[in-house]
């Protein structure tokens, strides 16, 4: 996807358990999202893979939200330089340790 500089965009994080038991239904249903509650995020320039916006996980200004759907962010697109790829890494931090996803969203480009 692309935004322009000025673009406010909400993100939803959608996460699940992949060493959960798998259970089958033959009714359709909506899956929920696991909730961390110390979930962060960053911008990582993709073609250098310098950090644009490193993870705040000593304050909030990078922490994922939650409502009743799940957890989500707001992103300003104007603190990134235009013409350049990005992409969102995320960072869980639970029962004392931290783990860093990487790649887990879509790439996007600021116009």
């Amino acid at each position: 996807e692309e935004y322009k500089s000025g673009d406010v965009i909400k993100l939803r994080v959608f996460s699940e358990n992949r060493n959960r038991d798998v259970v089958f239904k033959k009714l359709p249903y909506e899956k929920k999202s696991q909730i961390y509650h110390e979930m962060y995020y960053r911008v990582r320039d993709f073609q250098t893979d310098k950090i644009i916006v490193p993870f705040d996980s000593s304050g909030k200004s990078t922490r994922l939200s939650t409502d009743s759907s799940g957890m989500y962010f707001e992103f300003y697109v104007d603190s990134l330089p235009r013409g350049r790829t990005y992409v969102f890494d995320f960072l869980i931090k639970k029962n004392g340790f931290d783990t860093v996803i990487k790649d887990a969203a879509s790439k996007f480009r600021v116009v």
